[in-house]
């Protein structure tokens, strides 16, 4: 069986499992789930709920490892894009206009989330998506933050820490936690004439409590100088 989750992107194959059809449900046990890389693994199972076939309502349940989870691009009315990869546990349900996902996992390698700070956080989907993230975050992951957008001015980190997120596309963005700051950069340029790139050193922080453009940032961060002179610096 494929399955395509437009919500999400991803492309995933089913085998192996057990369908129980009854009155106004389709059941499904221990399907093997794999995503379109062949690494990653899950174990889904769930319900297909119908009236005659019609008003489908449908929840299902995946316990996974380095499965890719989400994989969308760049969307104009999107304040975020991601690729996603987790080990942990996903809830799935909706029905027709309706989409919630409740995942809980730890971010495996090639996970990479950008937020743009100018995109409003309102989507102009007519579907109603709820997305709710509880992510034990690692090094294994980059966080991006688009500062402007015109100028590419960024902030590239990978670190640690416990986060949580919620997305409501008629709402908005929030993320919590505390991001702990292994290494990273930050390109910032000043009217487009002086462009810099700072080496952001361990230790540094980033505290969400809410929307991520009212997030606290607390770096250390070093500027290298091809070269200069002494008398450059007052030395001698």
């Amino acid at each position: 069986i494929s399955a395509h989750l437009d919500v999400t992107g991803v492309d995933y194959t089913l085998t192996e499992g057990r369908v129980h059809v009854r009155p106004g449900i389709f059941e499904f046990a221990d399907f093997k789930v794999a995503d379109k890389t062949g690494k990653g693994t899950g174990i889904a199972a769930g319900a297909l709920h119908h009236e005659h076939l019609k008003n489908l309502r449908y929840e299902f349940d995946l316990d996974v490892k380095n499965l890719l989870l989400y994989d969308r691009p760049r969307e104009h009315d999107m304040p975020f894009y991601s690729t996603a990869y987790g080990t942990g546990k996903a809830k799935m349900s909706g029905r027709s206009g309706l989409f919630t996902a409740d995942i809980d996992i730890t971010t495996e390698a090639g996970t990479t989330l950008t937020y743009l700070l100018d995109t409003p956080d309102t989507s102009s989907d007519t579907r109603l998506l709820q997305l709710n993230f509880q992510v034990n975050v690692n090094d294994r992951a980059q966080l991006r933050v688009i500062t402007d957008d015109n100028s590419g001015d960024n902030i590239q980190v990978r670190g640690y820490g416990p986060m949580r997120a919620t997305y409501y596309n008629k709402g908005r963005f929030e993320l919590f936690g505390t991001y702990n700051v292994l290494r990273g950069t930050y390109k910032m340029s000043l009217q487009d004439i002086i462009r810099k790139d700072f080496t952001l050193q361990p230790g540094g922080t980033l505290v969400f409590t809410g929307p991520p453009s009212e997030g606290r940032l607390n770096f250390q961060a070093a500027y290298m100088v091809n070269s200069a002179s002494l008398s450059d610096l007052n030395f001698g």
